[in-house]
């Protein structure tokens, strides 16, 4: 799974979608509560973006894509710098 560096955990390896971007793409965080996204940040001023957070330490995470059609399916998607792998289980 993937943490976030203060170690709240975030998303699980088998939710991570391949992408060619240099952010790792997610469908769902290991639980809802596990990232927020800040619409007031001076960063979401771009309306085209949403920046993505921890709900832990509010470390800036990267954005979330609100899908475009046919899919509409919503990405995570992360720098991988705010990211330390965790070994499978241990993120509950």
């Amino acid at each position: 799974g993937f943490a976030c560096t203060c170690g709240n955990p975030l998303f699980h390896s088998e939710d991570r979608q391949s992408s060619e971007a240099a952010f790792a793409s997610f469908r769902k965080p290991v639980v809802a509560t596990s990232v927020v996204t800040d619409l007031r940040s001076a960063w979401s001023q771009d309306e085209s973006k949403v920046e993505l957070v921890c709900s832990m330490c509010g470390a800036h995470l990267g954005h979330v894509d609100p899908g475009q059609p046919p899919t509409d399916s919503i990405s995570f998607l992360v720098n991988p710098v705010a990211l330390v792998f965790t070994a499978e289980g241990s993120e509950n």
